[in-house]
């Protein structure tokens, strides 16, 4: 049976048909050979020889109310599933509206670098793709599934590697001597890229600048959008702020593991960088144009 109007439903018709149509059947043989009698006689003795068909008509009621119920059962059960399907769908578009909300939220991080000693660039940060990174974060949920609270362990995975990644490049590039530039050089390009990987991730979109830095060794060039390494730390820190945020969003966060952890070496590190510029930034010259990441060039 189907959800549509009870006399609607064949079988419903059927519970009619039958009776009538059999008791008629039956009937006609019981009534053969008798002439109709419009009396109390004769309607005494039609009862008397019509107890088959009267008794096999009877049978409607009964079944009637047999298929009302059924019919009953089969609209209580789809109004079941209407509700629980309308309730996945509510909870996908909830968890959604949430995560949209809560990543728009998020304040906005603004970097000053200083171009020259006359002119300034105000860089800002923010998630440009909330419902984007939420499709990514929470890959499982969907109207159909309704709303999965396991994070993506693909991406998460990919969050925590660029952010080590990066810790261990910072590392090397506050601790090189003055003299390994090309050290140095390797380890900003190692950096730029994992920074520009979590921005990717984090559907955050960089800000556009129109200058900058050229640098060019005996084997190497070097073209980096970092005009300093107070731009540089700034922006590490920036997307370090984002990624904590959205860790701690996708599940339950041990702070004491991300203290203890290489990761928190990012804001040591940060701090130390922007209070000592390595070497190879004292070699950096200004151009105007754009670069879209930093490259490197080996001569």
């Amino acid at each position: 049976m189907s959800g549509k109007p009870l006399t609607s439903q064949y079988l419903f018709r059927q519970t009619l048909r039958v009776p009538v149509l059999s008791s008629i059947y039956f009937g006609l043989f019981c009534w053969y050979g008798y002439t109709p009698q419009f009396d109390a006689q004769g309607f005494e003795h039609f009862l008397e020889i019509s107890k088959l068909p009267i008794g096999i008509f009877s049978l409607t009621i009964p079944l009637v109310i047999i298929v009302n119920n059924m019919h009953r059962t089969t609209q209580i059960d789809l109004q079941i599933q209407e509700a629980r399907n309308k309730n996945i769908v509510d909870s996908f578009y909830s968890q959604q509206k949430f995560a949209v909300e809560f990543f728009n939220n998020l304040p906005e991080q603004f970097i000053e670098v200083e171009v020259d000693a006359v002119r300034r660039e105000i860089k800002k940060f923010k998630i440009d793709y909330s419902v984007h990174l939420y499709r990514m974060l929470f890959s499982e949920s969907s109207p159909q599934k309704g709303a999965s609270y396991e994070p993506n362990c693909s991406f998460i995975n990919r969050l925590n590697e660029n952010i080590l990644l990066i810790s261990e490049s910072l590392t090397r590039l506050n601790s090189v001597n003055s003299d390994q530039l090309k050290e140095q050089a390797r380890a900003l390009i190692e950096i730029d890229s994992s920074l520009n990987e979590i921005s990717k991730l984090l559907c955050i979109k960089w800000p556009v600048s129109m200058y900058y830095a050229f640098f060019k060794h005996r084997d190497f060039e070097l073209s980096m959008r970092f005009l300093n390494n107070e731009e540089l730390a700034d922006t590490i820190i920036a997307l370090y702020s984002f990624t904590i945020d959205i860790l701690e969003f996708s599940g339950p966060l041990d702070f004491n593991k991300i203290i203890a952890a290489p990761r928190n070496e990012i804001e040591l590190s940060s701090e130390y960088l922007r209070k000592n510029s390595p070497a190879i930034f004292t070699y950096l010259t200004l151009v105007e144009g754009y670069i879209g990441q930093c490259e490197i060039f080996h001569l």
